[in-house]
């Protein structure tokens, strides 16, 4: 096969033709034969490649968190004097969200300011949005869109959650780290963090 020129190199790899080593399987073999189709229409996809038999031994699929249904709630907070005066609801449901200054809502609103990627080798993708609620209206909001979405929910902490889709996906399972933070008692940034699974 290295023996080839490169017109006849070419040839075979127009074509997909490949020599496989000895010690490959059949089963192999075939998947990738199926991989290498030129048709994009006609090639293997990843779902149909995750129910080959032979693909699927001692195969585990990544999982980026586990969200186990026992746990999905999160527990009653422990109670709190209402103070004298006007409560913000954060007050009231002992939930303290993390604040957002300026500089960060500039960076992260502007790609051109963000700096992050000079001091973070993997940056997982993120997608952000503002809203002119309190914190915790929108962390509620969001906690029952997530349900009627099928997904299942894990509070971490105060505004932070983890979602998870309940049915596997073309890339697995969609898993979304949500944390809300307060700019102001009235405006809230939201940011989506994807862990694992199909495209946000």
């Amino acid at each position: 096969m290295f023996n080839l020129s490169c017109n006849a190199m070419n040839r075979k790899i127009f074509k997909a033709e490949i020599d496989f080593p000895p010690w490959f399987s059949q089963e192999s073999k075939e998947m990738i034969s199926m991989l290498l189709v030129a048709d994009p229409e006609q090639r293997i996809t990843m779902s149909e490649i995750k129910r080959i038999p032979w693909f699927r031994k001692n195969f585990t699929p990544p999982v980026a968190f586990s969200i186990d249904e026992t746990i999905a709630s999160p527990p009653e907070p422990p109670a709190k004097k209402k103070k004298k005066g006007k409560n913000t609801a954060e007050e009231d449901d002992g939930v303290s969200p993390r604040s957002f200054n300026a500089f960060q809502l500039i960076s992260s609103m502007s790609s051109g300011f963000d700096l992050s990627s000079l001091f973070e080798i993997k940056r997982k993708p993120k997608r952000m949005f503002t809203s002119k609620l309190p914190a915790i209206s929108v962390k509620e909001r969001l906690e029952t869109a997530a349900r009627e979405m099928n997904m299942r929910v894990k509070h971490v902490k105060d505004c932070k959650m983890k979602l998870q889709k309940r049915t596997e996906g073309r890339k697995g399972r969609l898993s979304v780290t949500a944390e809300v933070f307060e700019v102001a008692p009235e405006v809230s940034v939201v940011e989506f963090c994807k862990s694992s699974g199909d495209t946000l």
